[in-house]
Order: structure tokens, then sequence, then C-alpha cells
């Protein structure tokens, strides 16, 4: 898994996005990966070159996006 997408409503992927940028978490996920929104309802993450999966990450970027 070196690419994927989530596509929900916009407010979800706004604040998704609003996360990457504002949280600890969000900044520390970006050192592995890259994003691109694809429309205002879908946006895809990309593994940056040399860096490895770390499920731990998505886990908890995942769960204080949600709680955020």
């Amino acid at each position: 898994m070196e690419k994927f997408r989530i596509s929900a409503q916009d407010h979800i992927i706004r604040n998704v996005v609003e996360c990457l940028h504002c949280s600890v978490f969000g900044q520390g996920f970006k050192e592995d990966w890259n994003y691109k929104l694809i429309n205002e309802c879908t946006i895809e993450f990309t593994l940056k070159e040399g860096k490895q999966i770390k499920i731990a990450d998505i886990f908890w970027f995942g769960y204080f996006t949600a709680t955020d």
C-alpha cells in the first residue's frame, strides 16, 4: 500500500487537511506521506520515496483527526 484514497463528505476532507497542517500528528504524518486533493470529497495519500509504512501512525492520525 504505497497509495490510498479517502472519499468522504467535503467537511470531513477539510478536517483531514486542517489536521495535516495544524496538529502535531498531522505534521508528523506528512513527514512520510504526500497528499493531493483530487476534489472536494476525495484526498489521495502517496508514501514518500524511501519511507516505510507505519500502521500506528495511520491509526493515530485517524484517531486524532476524528476527535479534533
